[in-house]
Protein backbone atom coordinates (compact mmCIF):
# COMPACT_ATOMS: atom_id res chain seq x y z
CA UNK A 1 0.00 0.00 0.00
CA UNK A 2 2.77 2.61 0.80
CA UNK A 3 4.77 1.61 -2.30
CA UNK A 4 1.02 2.12 -4.01
CA UNK A 5 0.57 5.47 -2.77
CA UNK A 6 4.00 6.80 -3.19
CA UNK A 7 3.79 5.48 -7.12
CA UNK A 8 0.26 7.52 -6.87
CA UNK A 9 2.61 10.77 -5.59
CA UNK A 10 5.17 10.26 -8.41
CA UNK A 11 7.56 9.31 -5.79
CA UNK A 12 8.67 6.36 -7.05
CA UNK A 13 8.96 6.06 -11.58
CA UNK A 14 8.03 2.36 -12.06
CA UNK A 15 5.78 0.03 -9.84
CA UNK A 16 5.77 -4.01 -10.54
CA UNK A 17 2.71 -5.10 -8.99
CA UNK A 18 0.85 -8.68 -9.13
CA UNK A 19 -2.36 -8.50 -10.83
CA UNK A 20 -3.99 -9.04 -7.42
CA UNK A 21 -2.43 -5.73 -6.17
CA UNK A 22 -3.49 -3.80 -9.79
CA UNK A 23 -6.64 -4.82 -9.59
CA UNK A 24 -9.06 -1.94 -8.75
CA UNK A 25 -6.42 0.33 -8.20
CA UNK A 26 -7.00 3.68 -9.22
CA UNK A 27 -3.92 5.76 -9.84
CA UNK A 28 -4.19 8.33 -12.51
CA UNK A 29 -1.32 9.07 -14.38
CA UNK A 30 0.05 5.51 -15.52
CA UNK A 31 1.46 6.35 -18.72
CA UNK A 32 2.93 2.54 -19.90
CA UNK A 33 2.07 -0.87 -18.74
CA UNK A 34 4.34 -4.20 -19.20
CA UNK A 35 2.72 -7.45 -19.44
CA UNK A 36 5.44 -10.17 -18.72
CA UNK A 37 2.36 -12.98 -19.81
CA UNK A 38 -0.82 -12.92 -21.04
CA UNK A 39 -3.55 -13.94 -18.21
CA UNK A 40 -5.49 -16.60 -18.88
CA UNK A 41 -8.93 -14.32 -18.25
CA UNK A 42 -9.30 -11.92 -20.87
CA UNK A 43 -11.39 -9.69 -18.45
CA UNK A 44 -7.97 -9.66 -16.47
CA UNK A 45 -6.05 -7.51 -19.21
CA UNK A 46 -8.74 -5.39 -19.86
CA UNK A 47 -8.04 -4.42 -15.94
CA UNK A 48 -4.26 -4.38 -16.77
CA UNK A 49 -3.91 -2.25 -19.81
CA UNK A 50 -6.76 -0.03 -18.02
CA UNK A 51 -4.70 1.79 -15.99
CA UNK A 52 -3.08 3.48 -18.80
CA UNK A 53 -4.84 6.45 -20.69
CA UNK A 54 -7.76 7.55 -18.30
CA UNK A 55 -9.37 10.88 -18.21
CA UNK A 56 -8.09 11.60 -22.27
CA UNK A 57 -4.53 10.67 -21.57
CA UNK A 58 -2.96 8.61 -23.92
CA UNK A 59 -0.75 5.36 -22.46
CA UNK A 60 0.99 2.54 -24.06
CA UNK A 61 0.12 -0.97 -22.90
CA UNK A 62 2.86 -3.77 -23.69
CA UNK A 63 2.72 -7.70 -23.85
CA UNK A 64 5.06 -10.07 -24.09
CA UNK A 65 3.87 -13.15 -25.49
CA UNK A 66 5.54 -16.72 -26.01
CA UNK A 67 3.53 -19.59 -27.66
CA UNK A 68 1.58 -20.69 -24.85
CA UNK A 69 0.36 -17.57 -24.93
CA UNK A 70 -1.07 -17.66 -28.34
CA UNK A 71 -4.62 -18.98 -27.77
CA UNK A 72 -4.90 -16.32 -25.03
CA UNK A 73 -4.10 -13.71 -26.79
CA UNK A 74 -6.21 -14.64 -29.70
CA UNK A 75 -9.38 -14.49 -27.12
CA UNK A 76 -8.19 -11.20 -25.66
CA UNK A 77 -8.53 -9.66 -29.36
CA UNK A 78 -12.03 -10.78 -29.53
CA UNK A 79 -12.81 -9.49 -25.88
CA UNK A 80 -11.03 -6.13 -27.15
CA UNK A 81 -12.42 -6.30 -30.79
CA UNK A 82 -9.26 -5.38 -32.07
CA UNK A 83 -6.03 -6.67 -33.35
CA UNK A 84 -3.27 -5.01 -31.32
CA UNK A 85 0.04 -4.04 -33.73
CA UNK A 86 2.73 -7.01 -33.00
CA UNK A 87 6.51 -6.50 -33.22
CA UNK A 88 9.11 -9.66 -33.49
CA UNK A 89 12.29 -8.88 -30.78
CA UNK A 90 14.86 -7.33 -33.11
CA UNK A 91 17.60 -9.55 -34.30
CA UNK A 92 19.82 -8.04 -32.29
CA UNK A 93 18.27 -9.22 -29.18
CA UNK A 94 20.03 -12.50 -28.20
CA UNK A 95 17.23 -14.97 -27.52
CA UNK A 96 18.69 -18.49 -25.54
CA UNK A 97 16.64 -21.46 -27.20
CA UNK A 98 13.52 -22.35 -24.82
CA UNK A 99 14.38 -26.15 -23.08
CA UNK A 100 13.00 -29.06 -24.08
CA UNK A 101 11.08 -29.30 -21.12
CA UNK A 102 9.56 -25.92 -21.20
CA UNK A 103 8.72 -26.40 -24.57
CA UNK A 104 6.45 -29.52 -23.52
CA UNK A 105 5.15 -27.66 -20.38
CA UNK A 106 4.20 -24.89 -22.88
CA UNK A 107 2.35 -26.96 -25.21
CA UNK A 108 0.69 -28.56 -22.03
CA UNK A 109 -0.53 -25.14 -21.12
CA UNK A 110 -2.25 -24.91 -24.73
CA UNK A 111 -3.89 -27.87 -24.91
CA UNK A 112 -5.30 -27.12 -20.98
CA UNK A 113 -6.63 -23.86 -22.43
CA UNK A 114 -8.38 -25.44 -25.53
CA UNK A 115 -10.16 -28.42 -23.46
CA UNK A 116 -11.29 -25.95 -21.21
CA UNK A 117 -13.18 -24.67 -24.38
CA UNK A 118 -13.76 -28.35 -25.81
CA UNK A 119 -13.90 -30.82 -23.36
CA UNK A 120 -13.57 -33.04 -26.52
CA UNK A 121 -10.25 -31.25 -27.57
CA UNK A 122 -7.41 -34.41 -26.79
CA UNK A 123 -4.16 -32.41 -27.33
CA UNK A 124 -1.12 -33.20 -28.25
CA UNK A 125 -0.69 -35.75 -24.88
CA UNK A 126 -3.58 -37.82 -25.50
CA UNK A 127 -1.94 -40.46 -27.44
CA UNK A 128 1.08 -40.39 -24.18
CA UNK A 129 -1.88 -40.11 -21.85
CA UNK A 130 -3.75 -43.62 -23.48
CA UNK A 131 -0.86 -45.54 -23.73
CA UNK A 132 0.02 -44.94 -19.77
CA UNK A 133 -3.62 -45.88 -19.21
CA UNK A 134 -3.58 -49.15 -20.86
CA UNK A 135 -0.76 -50.44 -19.31
CA UNK A 136 -1.94 -49.71 -16.07
CA UNK A 137 -5.02 -51.87 -17.19
CA UNK A 138 -2.63 -55.09 -17.97
CA UNK A 139 -0.88 -54.41 -15.37
CA UNK A 140 -3.99 -54.88 -12.78
CA UNK A 141 -5.09 -57.31 -15.16
CA UNK A 142 -1.77 -59.73 -14.40
CA UNK A 143 -1.53 -61.80 -11.32
CA UNK A 144 2.16 -62.88 -10.22
CA UNK A 145 2.84 -66.64 -10.19
CA UNK A 146 5.97 -68.05 -8.34
CA UNK A 147 7.41 -71.39 -9.78
CA UNK A 148 9.38 -73.80 -7.63
CA UNK A 149 12.20 -72.67 -9.90
CA UNK A 150 12.63 -69.37 -8.28
CA UNK A 151 11.57 -67.33 -10.92
CA UNK A 152 8.25 -65.43 -11.46
CA UNK A 153 6.09 -65.20 -14.42
CA UNK A 154 2.86 -63.23 -14.69
CA UNK A 155 -0.80 -64.98 -16.50
CA UNK A 156 -3.27 -62.70 -16.95
CA UNK A 157 -6.15 -62.98 -14.09
CA UNK A 158 -9.22 -65.14 -14.07
CA UNK A 159 -12.46 -63.52 -13.17
CA UNK A 160 -13.19 -64.20 -9.35
CA UNK A 161 -15.60 -66.96 -8.94
CA UNK A 162 -18.76 -65.99 -6.82
CA UNK A 163 -18.48 -68.48 -3.82
CA UNK A 164 -21.31 -69.41 -2.93
CA UNK A 165 -22.85 -69.52 0.93
CA UNK A 166 -24.70 -71.14 3.20
CA UNK A 167 -27.86 -68.43 3.22
CA UNK A 168 -27.95 -68.08 -0.62
CA UNK A 169 -28.64 -71.85 -0.98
Amino acid sequence: INAFNEFREGGIRVLIATDVMARGVDIPDVSHVVNFDVPGQSEDYVHRIGRTGRAFKTGCAITFITKSDIFAWERVEKKIRMSPPIWEIPQEVEITETPFEENQEMDKIIDTQKQKLDPTFQGAFHEKKDYKVKQKEKARKKITIHTNKGRTTYAPSSPKKNKSSKYKR
